[in-house]
Formats: structure tokens, sequence, C-alpha cells
């Protein structure tokens, strides 16, 4: 009997994912693409407790968008993130664009951040568009033209995109008109050659802009779809990896001495205020979430954010603490982990100020329950 033949069938398919590496690597091709390269990831704190939480541990690299009413916290928090992208990226380099020009020493001293090292922090000082982008574009590819472990992490901040115009409306007079939607359009122009590498080079990249009124001529027409109305175009709000809009302050946002009793610059003062915004647009499918953090006035070199009272407030909320009566009760779980990384943590406490006491100056134990919460709360 004749032997069969087993059929073998070969796979002829094209491994496509081989015809397009090959394509980009050719000489035409090479230049324009960043598929070669190692994505960049990192998280930079808020650097505070609840905003962290609610961000899955801080913002990456990438393009974040502040805007909202003045006085809201827009400033201060870029200052906070400036103070921290220093301490946890290597090889940093901060260009703070002071187009509104507010930015002074006692402001960047309060915050901690370190700007008295030109290797690490630099003021730019203008308001004219072309500078500021043709600034930011030529330090990236400048950078990229350096051996991989010599390439810095910029984080670029742009404060704001209101007080920022092109060249030619400066030139022009009080009555002439000046360009409609320029900004916007220099500012579609630079995210569209530069926003994919703010993103794979590990660049961060915050623009702050202030809110607007719209005001609708014809009440019969239907009102675009927006989010919100603030300046920079609509270029800005598709590029951003986050939208977070700032609200304003008003008098019930103080955190006043007696908590109970009516505000008196003399008898009661305001020890601080409460920080309102909420997230627009974010990467971690968070939508309208609001977010509420304390600020303390007084502070210098630690940042305005009051982070034990937060953590304070916490461990009340989360079962870390129980009270009866006067005392304040410390969860055995607590004790015992605390006891295993060293760190000295009282049973209990008398009274509410006495554990705010505590955690206000042990900052061993300040670090371990912050990243505590936000790893159970983030799920990071």
């Amino acid at each position: 009997m004749a032997r069969t033949k087993e059929n073998k069938t070969e796979d002829t398919s094209v491994n496509f994912s081989k015809v397009i590496d090959d394509i980009l690597k050719g000489k035409d091709y090479r230049n324009y693409h960043f598929n070669t390269d190692e994505p960049v990831n990192y998280k930079i704190s808020t650097g505070s407790l609840l905003f962290d939480m609610a961000t899955n541990g801080g913002f990456g690299p990438g393009i974040i968008r502040f805007l909202g009413q003045y006085a809201g916290g827009k400033t201060s928090e870029c200052l906070e993130i400036s103070k921290n992208f220093q301490k946890e990226v290597p090889n940093s380099f901060i260009l703070y664009v002071n187009a509104e020009g507010r930015i002074n020493k006692d402001m960047l001293e309060r915050a901690g951040v370190d700007y008295q090292d030109e290797t690490k922090f630099k003021i730019l000082q203008t308001q004219t568009l072309h500078v500021v982008f043709d600034t930011l574009k030529k330090c990236m590819i400048d950078n990229d033209a350096y051996p991989k472990d010599k390439q810095r992490k910029f984080l670029f901040i742009i404060d704001s995109m209101d007080a920022l115009s092109p060249a030619d409306d400066q030139v022009k007079s009080s009555r002439d008109s000046a360009r409609v939607a320029g900004g916007a359009v220099v500012t579609s122009h630079f995210l569209k050659t530069m926003g994919l590498m703010i993103n794979l080079k590990g660049h961060m990249c915050i623009c702050i802009s202030q809110r607007r009124s719209t005001i609708n001529a014809d009440r019969y027409k239907k009102p675009d779809f927006k989010n919100h109305t603030a300046s920079g175009g609509h270029a800005l709000d598709h590029f951003a990896n986050w939208i977070l809009e700032f609200e304003g302050r008003y008098k019930k946002d103080k955190i006043l001495q007696n908590p109970t009793a009516a505000f008196d610059d003399d008898k009661n003062p305001s020890l601080g205020h409460m920080c309102k915004l909420r997230i627009i647009k974010s990467p971690v499918e968070k939508y309208d979430v609001p977010i509420q953090y304390p600020v303390k006035y007084g502070t210098n070199g630690s940042g305005s954010i009051w982070v034990a009272k937060e953590i304070t407030d916490a461990m009340m909320k989360c079962g870390w603490v129980a009270q009866s009566g006067a005392w304040i009760k410390v969860s055995e779980e607590v004790t015992e982990a605390c006891e295993e990384l060293g760190i000295e943590l009282p049973d209990k406490f008398q009274g509410q100020h006495s554990l705010f006491e505590f955690i206000e100056a042990n900052k061993a134990f300040r670090e371990y329950a912050y990243m505590r919460f936000v790893e159970v709360f983030s799920g990071i």
C-alpha cells in the first residue's frame, strides 16, 4: 500500500510588524518617529494626600492644564509640583515662563523650590508666544541629541497662557485689532510638532489658563460643546493628559483657629483655607471628580499644603484611630506596622490636637501614613 504524504501547511502570512519596522528604519523616515524609544514613566506627587489619592499617586509625563478662578491655587500647585519634580526625577530641569510677572524669590523659597542653581531651574520672563514655544522646542530637540544618560527631563510651566500674545500683536497700537485666535494658532502648531515628544521623552508641561465668560449673541443657536471656558484654544484641550479646574476662594473655605466661632483677625484668625478643584479630563478614568485639600499659611520651605491635617482627618475617618471620651486609641494593626518599621507611635493620644501635633512633628510616621493611604485608596 502506498504511503500517504502528510499535508503540511506553511505559514505564508506576512509579519507586518517587521515590515513597518523596516520602513521606519529607512533614511527617509527614521528621524520622524519615536518607535525606537522606550517610553518614560514616573509619578510626581501633587504634595497633597487627597489630591494624590484622586490622581492615583500624582502626575506623569505629558501636558497638564490648570484653569479656573484667580487665587484658586493654580500657581501654588505648580510650585509644589516643581519642588517634587526636583526631588523625584533624576537629571531634572525646570523652565518657568513667568509671563504674568508674579513669581519671585519669596514665593519660590516658601515652596521649597531650588531656584538658585541655574543647572536645575530657570525663569523665562517674556510675554511673546514664539519666544516661549521656540525655547521649549529647542530645549527638547537639543536635549535629544545627547547620549541617553546625559539627557535631562524637563518640567515646563507656562504661567499663564492668557499673558502671551504673538509678536505682531505686541507692536500694534491700542486702536489696531489683534489677530483673531492668534495665540490658539501658535499653540496648536507647537503641540502638533512637540506634543508627542513631551509625552514619550518623559517631559512635563503645565499650562495655566484663566477662566473666561462666553457671550452668545444668538440665543437660539445651539452652543458648542465645552467642558469649560478658558484661553489657549481647543488644541490644548485635546493634547492635555489632565485638565483640572480650580475654583474660587470664599469665606466658608477659611480654616479657623476655632472652627465653631466666627472669623476674627485678632481673636479667631484664619490658619489657612481649603483649595477646591475638580478633574475635567484624566488618563485614569476619572471625570468631574471634586477634590479639596487644606493649605496652611506662614510656611517656609516646606510648601503650603497642610499634609498633617489631611493625615489626621484620614486617620479619624478610616478607623486607624478610635475616640473614646477625651482619649484617641490607635489601632493595633497600625502600631504593629510602625513597630516593624522602627517608627515610634504611642498607642493612644489625649485629644485630637495631641494626635495632630504628633503627626506634625514626626516626619517618619507622616511619610509612612501618606504612602499607605495613597496605595490603598488610589489603587497604585
